[in-house]
């Protein structure tokens, strides 16, 4: 309802001024902007961090165009989309019920500005200008929408009617193929990182402006080009900054500094283990900032501080400055002060990664098989996070997923593991069992359909990255209405090989393999691409 709104607003902001005076001044909504209410400015504060992915949803959109773009070809740029901006930027309005005086008494920069029912209307921040765009927002949804209501009236967080949705609500979560609640999920995590006080300090703010636009100037460098790179949290808090006040401002600031390109964001790679395509990339950006700069990658009270802790979950948290203190016993507490923020800019590779050398710095493309383990049960050949093990043109072993070698190998498998489920359902269709046979199998059968429809997209993923002329950056394989379609793709096309994917992969085939291995390692081949383990 809210993008419509605000289609609706530049459409009427666009009129000649004989027309505003007429419609608009008229009918008591006013040129000075729109303030969102809270649950829609959180979603709209992570839709527009993806800028690519928010771009491209408005212009598929013809119900959210405006006037200005009707005359506009296709390639529209984002300086041309009006509906895209918020105006003004970094500003939101929030319903209190009177029985919660304590967080009216927390909220110190915000002020009522109307009694509402049972309870007050609160604008952060408060000023002459986003009060007048709070009531105007208020205003042109009543006259949009005079049935719903402008504010999420939700009792209670554990309410039931509030948090389930239905098949309808779950495609709108999932805007032109862009997973916005999970965006939604991550951001949160991304708050806790930016609670240490250095974030209030005005100093620590100036150097993080600075190490922004440094980062920036990385994507220029020969490596850098064809890298994803990862920000430290003092630059991730000025890359959001830059996007969000401006989307169009952002697009044009790129291209003046990155020779036409525009540095898009992605905030889905958050698996930090070991051998993770985000570890691998911010330690290889910390060389090319070294290689670069002749100075470390690292900002005290800027980098990794640990998974935020359980209180912090919670929906009735109260924000404060001096946050509790960081716990050192987590999953990844080996990380804290070391590595940077979940954010990445998507290489932009030209060209796959040669199997003679290396990913990233300390980072092979290619491991060679060890030699076959003659102890029972001992597998020689594991699996590795980010490999997968085959013969390829190099002989037997592991291809990083960078590798034209790994897709093909697992297109291979994958196919191979098709073939063994369509038998599958083609014995649980016997006619015998479509007549008598019981619930359990009935379950059995629709899952194991499932499971057949599952290997088929992947095939179709594995199939188009193996005939693609380059990795990453575009998007293959895979519809964007496909539900399934998330867990391949990050923000900008950037691939993702979740652990389904080359799980299935290697337990596929008819396991003619020694069957002494793990997912991707030599044991699951069954297929054409695998020599066994």
């Amino acid at each position: 309802l809210w993008l419509p709104l605000v289609a609706e607003y530049n459409n009427r902001c666009s009129s000649s001024l004989e027309m505003v005076d007429k419609e608009i001044g008229a009918s008591g909504v006013e040129l000075v902007g729109l303030v969102p209410p809270s649950d829609v400015a959180w979603l709209w504060h992570c839709h527009r961090l993806a800028p690519r992915r928010y771009v491209e949803y408005i212009h598929n959109q013809p119900r959210l165009a405006t006037k200005h773009e009707e005359s506009k070809t296709e390639e529209v740029s984002v300086t041309e989309t009006k509906t895209l901006e918020a105006d003004p930027p970094f500003a939101l309005q929030h319903y209190h019920r009177e029985d919660n005086n304590a967080e009216c008494d927390e909220a110190k920069s915000t002020e009522i500005v109307e009694e509402k029912g049972e309870g007050k209307v609160l604008i952060l921040p408060h000023t002459a200008s986003t009060a007048a765009a709070a009531t105007n927002a208020r205003v042109l949804w009543e006259k949009m929408y005079p049935t719903e209501s402008f504010f999420l009236l939700c009792p209670e967080t554990t309410n039931s009617s509030c948090v389930n949705l239905t098949i309808q609500d779950e495609e709108k979560a999932n805007p032109g193929g862009f997973d916005l609640l999970g965006s939604a999920l991550r951001q949160k995590d991304f708050l806790w990182q930016i609670s240490d006080p250095n974030f209030d300090e005005p100093t620590f703010l100036a150097k993080g402006l600075e190490n922004y636009y440094k980062f920036l100037i990385l994507r220029t460098t020969p490596n850098g080009q064809n890298q994803i790179i990862v920000p430290t949290y003092q630059i991730d808090l000025m890359w959001h900054t830059h996007m969000l006040s401006h989307l169009g401002k952002y697009d044009s600031d790129c291209r003046r500094i990155l020779d036409g390109k525009t540095l898009h964001h992605d905030d889905s790679l958050t698996d930090r283990s070991e051998g993770s395509v985000l570890n691998v990339a911010f330690d290889a950006t910390k060389k090319i900032w070294w290689d670069t700069y002749g100075e470390e990658y690292r900002v005290d009270g800027g980098m990794y501080r640990g998974e935020p802790p359980a209180a912090f979950k919670n929906p009735h948290f109260v924000f404060q400055h001096k946050p509790p203190s960081v716990t050192t016993d987590g999953p990844n507490c080996h990380l804290i002060g070391n590595v940077g923020a979940s954010s990445t800019t998507p290489a932009s590779e030209t060209s796959w990664t040669d199997p003679n050398q290396e990913y990233a710095p300390g980072t092979p493309a290619f491991i060679a098989a060890a030699e076959k383990s003659k102890v029972r049960g001992v597998n020689a050949n594991p699996r590795k996070a980010n490999y997968v093990f085959g013969r390829g043109s190099r002989g037997n072993g592991y291809y990083h997923t960078s590798t034209k070698d790994a897709n093909e190998i697992l297109y291979k498998r994958l196919c191979a593991a098709r073939d063994n489920k369509q038998l599958e359902v083609y014995t649980a269709n016997c006619g015998a069992c479509l007549f008598f046979c019981s619930n359990s199998l009935k379950t059995h059968r629709n899952k194991t359909k499932e499971s057949l429809e599952e290997l088929e997209d992947m095939a179709k993923v594995a199939l188009a990255r193996a005939r693609a002329t380059h990795p990453r950056g575009e998007e293959v394989g895979m519809k964007k209405d496909n539900p399934r379609y998330n867990d391949y793709y990050g923000d900008g096309g950037v691939w993702i090989v979740p652990d389904v994917y080359t799980g299935a992969a290697a337990c596929g085939g008819a396991n003619t393999g020694s069957g002494d291995g793990g997912a991707c390692g030599a044991a699951g081949c069954g297929a054409a691409g695998c020599s066994g383990g």
